[in-house]
């Protein structure tokens, strides 16, 4: 995501990322942010421990997530299989 579309965000929108690093290769960046708020970014894999490490920085970030009141969530290079764990590490509890 450049920098102009960082200013475009919409303030009630709950976004997940995850920025492809090309060095070290199958590495990426997973973030999530709430309008223009960064609420948490991790340096991960791009494997099933990768997912499973985003959905751990989820579920630690889960209260600041939820008082966020959002009212839509936004993807960026998430599967859909990626999407549903994200959710479900959300709902949990």
């Amino acid at each position: 995501m450049g920098l102009l579309d960082f200013f475009k965000k919409d303030a009630d929108t709950l976004y997940f990322s995850l920025d492809e690093l090309p060095h070290p290769r199958n590495t990426a960046v997973f973030s999530i942010s709430y309008g223009k708020t960064l609420i948490a970014s991790s340096h991960l894999t791009m494997d099933t421990k990768g997912m499973e490490a985003a959905c751990r920085v989820v579920e630690y970030h889960r209260a600041t997530i939820k008082r966020c009141g959002y009212k839509k969530i936004a993807y960026k290079n998430l599967s859909e299989w990626a999407q549903c764990k994200l959710e479900a590490a959300l709902a949990a509890r």
